[in-house]
């Protein structure tokens, strides 16, 4: 969450969940802009009426339409087969960006694809080394319909070793809203220097946010009989701008308490802006009270059967893909028939119901016992 964030030229001066879009899809449109250079997005055909291929009435290409012609996306098991995906009218949608380049259409698709990847990569990068952080440290976790499309290709654009497809990627929001638990978040301003900080006042203005927290959750939750309540603050250095939360222990109960929670500021001041002001006075300015039902349920995820490396027994057919400048006879897996501990070298394709896993020649995919798929670079 963050309370840094602008919506234009505003500053939205609320608490909100930080999330950062560039407007990346299967339906971002390819254009050519007044350079003559071929351009991806934020422009969308959106879900009506889609990428060409959807025969919905669009008619411009779309990043959709690029993977169809490069043979990743099967057309006639697209959600299961509930929607058969029209080939020729991909061709013919990026054909209107393929002669002005004086490209053919499987050129123009791949230079399509992989500025969309260039994009996302670009963005990982960007808010990772914001941060301090090497993405070369980290798994790159994959979501939407077509992030197992897209996940392998931009690992490799950027050095990431591992690439998480999780079992429920396609649907990874609506599972996560299902999944969570829930709960409220209350805050009370209480505007106070650090060594004028009332104890006591303190104690009782938490005391009257946890009173709030069971009553309108017991009554909206009635599985709320148990609450995890977790304390904060939002503190600055006197006189500054940027505030910053911090945790707070269960209860403040004497100076030194208060003192821990100052040198915690200072520290993540310092991680945050790289410098920190010990001998400046610190303010509190408001103090939050997240208080969580824990819902006590079996999501009814049942693990995979075991099986041996060998994938062979879920092979569906091959198909015909371009991965980097050759076309390869590539081979295509059941999803629902691979179990747990199959292992499927690149380039393959993993055909699901709600989405398809692209695995390029330079990465192996195992499946483990829940259903996720793990690509490792070889």
């Amino acid at each position: 969450t963050t309370t840094e964030s602008w919506g234009g030229d505003e500053r939205v001066a609320i608490k909100i969940v930080e999330v950062h879009s560039i407007g990346a899809g299967g339906g971002s449109l390819a254009w050519i802009d007044s350079l003559g250079l071929l351009r991806v997005g934020p422009q969308s055909a959106g879900a009506v009426p889609g990428p060409a291929c959807y025969g919905r009435g669009g008619d411009l290409p779309t990043v959709t339409d690029a993977s169809v012609l490069l043979g990743y996306i099967p057309t006639d098991y697209f959600l299961g087969g509930e929607i058969v995906l029209d080939a020729e009218r991909s061709r013919r949608a990026i054909r209107k960006v393929a002669e002005p380049l004086k490209m053919n259409e499987s050129q123009a698709a791949q230079a399509i694809f992989n500025i969309i990847n260039s994009l996302m990569a670009d963005q990982v990068i960007e808010l990772s080394t914001k941060r301090g952080y090497d993405v070369r440290d980290f798994a790159l976790i994959v979501g939407g319909g077509a992030g197992a499309v897209h996940g392998a290709h931009i690992a490799e654009q950027l050095g990431i070793p591992d690439v998480v497809i999780p079992k429920y990627s396609a649907l990874y929001s609506a599972f996560g809203m299902f999944a969570m638990d829930v709960g409220r978040e209350y805050a009370q301003s209480y505007m106070v220097r650090a060594d004028k900080l009332d104890l006591q006042r303190l104690a009782g203005l938490y005391h009257a946010l946890a009173e709030q927290a069971g009553a309108d959750l017991r009554e909206s939750h009635a599985e709320a009989s148990e609450l995890v309540l977790a304390r904060t603050a939002q503190m600055r250095y006197a006189g500054q701008f940027h505030e910053i939360e911090i945790p707070l222990p269960g209860e403040l109960k004497s100076p030194e308490d208060v003192q821990a929670v100052l040198n915690t500021f200072h520290a993540r001041h310092k991680e945050l802006y790289t410098f920190d002001l010990p001998q400046r006075a610190i303010e509190f300015r408001t103090f939050s009270l997240r208080a969580t039902v824990i819902r006590k349920r079996d999501l009814g995820i049942v693990p995979l059967a075991r099986g041996h490396e060998d994938a062979g027994a879920a092979l569906k057919r091959t198909r015909r893909c371009l991965f980097g400048k050759e076309w390869i006879d590539t081979p295509c897996y059941d999803g629902a028939r691979l179990l747990a501990g199959n292992v499927v070298p690149g380039p393959a394709i993993i055909e699901e119901e709600a989405t398809t896993v692209v695995i390029p020649e330079k990465f192996v995919c195992t499946v483990d016992k829940s259903g996720s798929y793990l690509l490792k670079r070889r």
